[in-house]
């Protein structure tokens, strides 16, 4: 919606946004469909707003807040990353997005120099973001938020660190076949603490856990495979030396 003629414009203009009325005995409200913000603008005394599905005709205008002197501005409620496999997943919550114009994640090797990783829109009504760095750096990564409002002001978030071995194997080959006992069993090459998942063929993490695993043959613990359908499956083993994966099938 575009109004002119108004003389009592507001800065920001972010603050703008449609109010509507049945007739002129009600009042004004702004709280029926949905504020898309970001769209607000003013210029050559044209104020420009934009509201999606309302409901009904009415009388339409473009109003704001007096009792506000500056939009709601964003607070980051959490902000972590953590390695997940070989990724890296960065979590972050927001207060609100009335004020947001976007989100950066970025990264760094050292701590100092950042650069960016993703740009995250601010979706409405929608408070908890996430992204996975599917190339994490071999050794430190440092990952923060930039948060930018309406107004071109920008905030950092903490600065989170997950260290990636520099080099570790992907050569070894497992083993992985169901026993006699229904058992799943495969040999190892090492004696190490080794993060354990196994994956359906659609990609879905069905089981998770850090297993202390015996050079020679090892049977997986807590795997029931009674839980799992009939199909081919993939099962990853990764450690501070190695990531190495194999299929397994059930039938």
């Amino acid at each position: 919606m575009n109004e002119r003629g108004h003389t009592n414009s507001v800065t920001p203009a972010s603050r703008y946004g449609i109010i509507k009325r049945v007739n002129s005995f009600i009042d004004w409200d702004g709280s029926q469909g949905i504020h898309n913000n970001a769209t607000q603008s003013e210029s050559g005394g044209t104020a420009t707003a934009y509201r999606s599905s309302v409901a009904a005709f009415s009388d339409f205008a473009i109003g704001f807040n007096h009792t506000l002197a500056i939009p709601l501005p964003i607070v980051l409620l959490s902000f972590d990353a953590a390695r997940l496999n070989n990724n890296v997943i960065a979590k972050w919550q927001i207060s609100n997005t009335d004020d947001c114009l976007e989100m950066i994640l970025e990264r760094s090797n050292n701590g100092i120099d950042f650069y960016p990783l993703s740009n995250v829109s601010c979706e409405i009504n929608t408070i908890n973001y996430s992204f996975i760095d599917t190339k994490p750096l071999p050794g430190n990564n440092f990952y923060r938020l930039q948060m930018v409002d309406l107004e071109g002001k920008i905030n950092y978030s903490n600065i989170e660190k997950v260290v990636f071995n520099k080099s570790y194997t992907t050569d070894f080959t497992v083993n992985v076949y169901m026993n006699a006992n229904n058992d799943l069993q495969f040999v190892y090459d090492e004696n190490e603490l080794t993060l354990v998942n196994i994956f359906d063929s659609k990609g879905s993490l069905l089981y998770s856990q850090n297993i202390q695993l015996n050079k020679g043959d090892n049977i997986l613990s807590n795997f029931n495979s009674d839980k799992f359908g009939k199909g081919v499956y993939l099962i990853r083993f990764y450690s501070d030396k190695r990531n190495v994966a194999a299929k397994f099938e059930l039938k």
